[in-house]
């Protein structure tokens, strides 16, 4: 049986029990059949360790949930007493000297960022001793799929081999569209490397790909990850007996991101574009295989730390194009689901007190690609199962929360940018989605009802004559569609506006950040207007008490365009109008903690929305950072500027 060992022999002829590897398991096959048997520890003593009925070919077998001392005598006593020997060691997995352990990938790196979370999840285990990356095979024949990879390899101080699959079958799921987000890791990062216009065509075959990379590593060294349609790998595999007997000397263990556990009933994404594929994989005996299912990642979220510059980490650049393509809907808070770096994780660090893993058996896949595990005491596949650590957000977040401090130590050595939110009001209506320039953020912007214009201020003619400023009424506002994860202990926020009423003592609040949804606002920061006066808000706490606050002495005039701005430093609180300082500055600290944050525009979000603005706006500006310089805070006031002037308003 694969798998197992005999440690000792039976007797005249007779056959001898079967041990599993981890001592858990005892096969024995020569009772009358459907006859009671039980296994004993005859050394400790005490009741039977468990009892099983023969099955009708004389098959009897036990499995334990805990293993035996080492060194106990074990016996299975039915029609007769049978020694199933000694309670053996844990077996060393056979390695090369000094135990390095080779990690090769297989990932279609396409549709969706957390391929990317997951080469970035290996290059951390590289550094950190664990694996060396001896390969990535892409399995997606798409144009930009393998210069996307090398180029973040590369980027990352990870380079290695990379081959693309260039069958007939795509890893491209059906009805969907592949993402841009190759295209875009090759464009921003090939060119110091030479491979800013590589395509598919320029990286080898993997059918070659797997015969070289398996037969330069020694015997039973490989861990391989599948984190997508095992296509490239079973059309190796397959192609010849060889092939697939040098898999089984050099593969170790493979880990599949694949199918759900214990069944499907539809197929889950990486089972179904090639069920031919999932279904030879999971016909293999003789290469342990560890099944990572859709239900370990779905609610687990992951992806490059917070405000990382884009144009210097690759993982944040992905993300961005990922979300300006309006896949940005699948993201929380700037996050992705977990499924294939969870995946490859598990299979590198093993379980820990993350997971169980279930008892042994074969997995079986149908005609549609639906995935099943069937126990059996001599299978060698298994499905990893969470392991409940609190509630299931509770462990959701820890693992989120694990795995991101992972990826953190290969992309935060590079610099921290200031990372802002900014609209010229150019944007069309209802505005759907900005990418600013200036600052390589991405953040979507929509009104309360994002298919209608319900909520969304109006357009207004510019004193240019085009219509390129927004009509605030005073019961309409935007609000980030994605929350804005908000750490840093510095902003510089400003605004371009023309107020239509500000009479009454009421605050019209130009631009606020806090909590979106209902329940107990956590607040950030506020620039309102108070009796149209400007007031400047930041909280130093999350609880949103005891606010520094700051109010100018004289009111706006209505129907005259201003630029208001506020700039908190780090220890310091200021506001300006038009440029000038309209109140001393006080001393101000902002709160630091990590919370998810939204960003409205003309309104204020005390769990509902209010306190609205009425009035034009031309355009806006956020940049959050650590400790922003008064340089800074005068640039944004210079951008701002740039744009009332373009579009005729003058401002003093």
């Amino acid at each position: 049986m694969a798998g197992y060992r005999k440690p000792f022999g039976g007797g005249s002829g007779s056959p001898s029990p079967n041990v599993s590897a981890d001592g858990l398991t005892y096969v024995y096959t020569g009772f009358k059949p459907n006859t009671a048997a039980s296994l004993f520890d005859v050394t400790a003593g005490g009741p039977a360790l468990a009892t099983q009925n023969a099955d009708g070919t004389g098959k009897v077998t036990f499995v334990l949930a805990t293993k035996p001392p080492v060194g106990n005598a074990i016996v299975i006593d039915g029609q007769q007493r049978v020694s199933a020997g000694t309670v053996q060691a844990a077996p060393v997995v056979p390695v090369q000297p000094g135990g390095v352990t080779y990690l090769f990938i297989s990932t279609d790196f396409i549709t969706d960022p957390d391929d990317a979370v997951m080469l970035v999840t290996a290059i951390a285990h590289k550094n950190a001793g664990l694996v060396v990356i001896d390969s990535v095979m892409a399995s997606a024949n798409e144009t930009f799929v393998p210069a996307g990879i090398d180029a973040l390899m590369r980027k990352y101080g990870a380079p290695v081999p990379v081959y693309v699959y260039k069958g007939a079958v795509s890893s491209v799921p059906s009805g969907s569209t592949a993402s841009l987000f190759p295209k875009i890791a090759r464009d921003a990062f090939g060119t110091p490397y030479g491979i800013q216009n590589n395509t598919n065509v320029n990286y080898p075959d993997t059918m070659t790909g797997w015969t070289a990379r398996l037969s330069a590593v020694p015997d039973q060294s490989v861990l391989l990850s599948i984190v997508g349609s095992p296509v490239d790998f079973m059309a190796w595999y397959g192609a010849s007996p060889a092939n697939a007997a040098l898999a089984k000397a050099k593969i170790r263990k493979i880990g599949q991101m694949g199918g759900g556990f214990p069944s499907t009933s539809t197929p889950e994404t990486n089972a179904k574009i090639s069920v031919a594929a999932t279904a030879a994989l999971a016909a293999i005996r003789d290469i342990p295989i560890e099944w990572s299912g859709v239900e370990i990642g779905a609610t687990v979220r992951s992806g490059p730390p917070l405000y990382t510059d884009p144009t210097a980490d690759p993982l944040q650049a992905i993300f961005d194009q990922f979300e300006q393509e309006g896949s940005g809907t699948n993201l929380v808070g700037g996050l992705r689901q977990s499924y294939d770096p969870l995946s490859l994780d598990a299979l590198v660090r093993g379980l820990g007190d993350r997971y169980t893993r279930s008892a042994p058996g074969i997995v079986n896949v149908d005609a549609s690609g639906n995935t099943s595990f069937a126990a059996q005491a001599d299978g060698n596949h298994t499905y990893l199962v969470k392991a409940a650590r609190g509630t299931t957000a509770q462990t959701d977040a820890l693992l989120g929360a694990e795995l991101n401090a992972i990826v953190a130590t290969v992309t935060a050595p590079i610099p921290a940018s200031v990372r802002g939110l900014g609209l010229d009001l150019n944007e069309g209506t209802p505005v759907q989605f900005v990418r600013d320039p200036s600052y390589k953020g991405a953040m979507a912007i929509t009104g309360a009802n994002a298919a209608t214009t319900t909520n969304d201020p109006t357009r207004a003619t510019a004193p240019n004559g085009t219509s390129s400023v927004f009509q605030f009424s005073g019961a309409q506002y935007l609000e980030s569609r994605d929350p804005l994860l908000f750490t840093g202990n510095s902003l510089a926020v400003g605004a371009v506006i023309n107020p239509d009423a500000i009479a009454g003592t009421g605050l019209k609040y130009v631009l606020a950040a806090r909590t979106t949804g209902s329940g107990t606002p956590v607040r950030y920061w506020e620039l309102a207007l108070f009796e149209g006066r400007i007031r400047a808000t930041v909280w130093g706490n999350v609880n949103g008490t005891s606010p520094f606050e700051l109010t100018a002495d004289t009111a706006l005039p209505v129907g005259t365009w201003a630029l208001v701005q506020m700039h908190q430093d780090g220890t310091t609180l200021r506001i300006r109008l038009n440029g000038v300082e309209a109140k001393p500055s006080i001393a101000a600290t902002l709160n630091t903690a990590t919370n998810v944050c939204g960003v409205q525009i003309g309104a204020q979000r005390l769990g509902s929305i209010a306190n609205f603005y009425n009035g034009k706006m031309a355009a806006f500006d956020f940049l959050a950072g650590t400790n922003l310089t008064v340089a800074q805070a005068l640039a944004q006031e210079n951008k701002l500027r740039a744009i009332a002037t373009a579009k005729g308003i003058t401002l003093p």
